[in-house]
C-alpha cells in the first residue's frame, strides 16, 4: 500500500487543526471563530479517522474507525452550514439548527448501531465500508447542510 495514500488523511488532520488554532487565535470570543473553529475540527477528526482506518491492521479495528468516520461526516457539513448562516447574518429559526444537529446526533447513533455501515471489506486499494440500508441519511444531512450553507 502507497504510504502517501495512508499519510494524507493525517496531514489534512494536522493542518485542519493548526488552523483551528490560529482561527482561534485570532478572535477565540467570536462566534463566528468558534463555528469555523468547530469545523475545522471536526473536518480534522474526519481526517484522523480515515487515518485509523487506512493503517488499522486488521479489518475489525478498520470498522470501529469507519464507524465514527462516517459519524463526523454528517457533522462536517451541519458544522458548514451553521457557520455559513452565521457568517452571512442569515437568520433562521434556532428551531431549524437544533433539528439539524438532532439529525446529525440520529445519523451518529444508527452508525454506531451498524445501520449505515454494516461492515468493513476488504478492496485492492485497502479497507471500504459496507453500506448498509440508512447510508443515505448520511448523504442527505452531509448534502442538504452543504446545500444549504450555499444557498
Amino acid at each position: 500500500m502507497a504510504v502517501a495514500y495512508v499519510i494524507l488523511p493525517l496531514m489534512v488532520f494536522i493542518i485542519c487543526a493548526f488552523l483551528a488554532y490560529l482561527v482561534l487565535v485570532g478572535n477565540w470570543r467570536s462566534a463566528v471563530h468558534q463555528l469555523f473553529a468547530a469545523f475545522l475540527i471536526a473536518m480534522g477528526l474526519w481526517g484522523l479517522t480515515v487515518f485509523g482506518v487506512r493503517s488499522s491492521p486488521t479489518i475489525s479495528l478498520a470498522f470501529v474507525w469507519q464507524k465514527a468516520a462516517v459519524a463526523f461526516i454528517a457533522f462536517t457539513g451541519i458544522l458548514f452550514c451553521h457557520f455559513s448562516l452565521r457568517f452571512t447574518n442569515t437568520r433562521v429559526s434556532p428551531w431549524a439548527l437544533r433539528g439539524l444537529y438532532g439529525v446529525g446526533v440520529a445519523v451518529a447513533a444508527l452508525t454506531m448501531a451498524g445501520l449505515t455501515i454494516t461492515g468493513t471489506q476488504q478492496r485492492f486499494y485497502g479497507y471500504a465500508p459496507v453500506l448498509g440500508p440508512a447510508f443515505p441519511l448520511v448523504l442527505a444531512v452531509g448534502y442538504a447542510s452543504t446545500g444549504g450553507a450555499l444557498f
